[in-house]
């Protein structure tokens, strides 16, 4: 049954839009409900049903019955309207790094990963100089419903057998990387270890204002930098006039994803989070400007938060190495956090 997607409003909640009306809360609320199998993959199906009262799809991987119950990693992908999973010639393949972070922790932890509301099991991403996906997507796609669709993933995950409940690493990877945060926010003790990759640090605005100086970005509209900086300003403006259009877009995603996600940083979400932080990003990086994470780790040790940085030089944005093409930079990244992860047996904290 395909729930029907609440009215969406204008309006503001301690200080941050809320950009749609939440339902009652009721006892479908977070339940899991189990589907099927993903076939030729190690993921099962499930759906639950979120505060407003959406159909949420999240697939967890399998385990040994005989290694008893595992710890749980999220990860949260990129920007974008595709599916978790892609079929090419007759075979289903798992996207947006999934398939590398099981691998990478096969048998030791299970993995979740959360379609975003709007996009369908297999869909794929839109074209240069489209929508980057369906209607409903770019209407769903605000930082507060995408977030609250992955709480509720994980709340009805911690409720499946074989999940282990005493700790919980949610992470992201560009985009997820304020989603991870903020769900560490607001699920407070419940996530104990909390990943921002390539995520940024203040708000997205200043990487892409660096990036336009820089000459990365609309670096054809001028060859003054500061000539450029207004231009895109001027842009800015243009959203802030229209902040929640879901049919105006720019740089290929609608107005209120920008309006929505640049209101709020890492830095702002990670401030009450207790969780143990991991902040990694790649030096040669032309979506997020290095320095961003330079940034978010100096706030946070400020803060006294337990954070592991891990700056990796000649790394692009996805992790490919810039003189290594043939070494598997992403998942030696995954690697490492899981690492860090798993091998933390220190007491467990939480937020709040």
């Amino acid at each position: 049954m395909r729930l029907a997607v609440a009215a969406l409003a204008l309006a503001f909640l301690l200080g941050r839009p809320s950009d749609g009306v939440a339902a009652p809360f009721g006892t479908e609320t977070y339940q899991p409900h189990k589907e099927s199998a993903i076939a030729g993959t190690p993921f099962t199906r499930y759906f639950t049903t979120d505060r407003f009262r959406r159909e949420i799809t999240f697939y967890l991987s399998d385990s040994p019955d005989s290694v008893g119950p595992l710890p749980l990693i999220v990860f949260i992908q990129g920007s974008g309207g595709n599916s978790n999973f892609a079929q090419r010639e007759g075979k289903i393949l798992t996207q947006n790094g999934q398939g590398t972070l099981y691998g990478v922790c096969r048998g030791r932890a299970r993995t979740l990963m959360v379609e975003k509301p709007g996009v369908r099991y297999l869909d794929p991403a839109g074209k240069p100089g489209e929508p980057p996906g369906t209607p409903e997507f770019c209407k769903e796609h605000t930082l507060e419903r995408w977030t609250e669709a992955v709480e509720a993933a994980i709340r009805a995950a911690r409720r499946i057998p074989g999940v282990r409940a005493d700790r919980l690493l949610v992470m992201g990877h560009s985009e997820g990387g304020i989603v991870a945060c903020r769900v560490a926010r607001e699920l407070g003790s419940v996530v104990t270890h909390v990943g921002c990759l390539s995520g940024g640090g203040p708000t997205q605005l200043y990487d892409l204002i660096a990036l336009v100086r820089r000459g990365q970005l609309m670096g054809h509209s001028s060859d003054d930098p500061d000539v450029r900086v207004r231009t895109f300003l001027s842009l800015w403006d243009d959203i802030l006039a229209d902040s929640m259009s879901a049919e105006k877009l720019f740089l290929g995603h609608p107005y209120r994803r920008w309006f929505t996600f640049l209101r709020s940083s890492p830095i702002q979400e990670l401030r009450p989070v207790d969780a143990r932080i991991y902040v990694a990003q790649g030096l040669e990086d032309l979506s997020v400007d290095p320095e961003s994470a330079d940034v978010l780790y100096a706030e946070l040790k400020a803060l006294g938060k337990d954070v592991t940085y891990d700056r990796v030089p000649g790394a692009s944005h996805a992790y490919t190495m810039k003189d290594r093409p043939n070494e598997n930079g992403w998942q030696k990244l995954l690697g490492r956090v899981v690492e860090w992860y798993l091998h933390d047996d220190r007491t467990t904290g939480g937020s709040r």
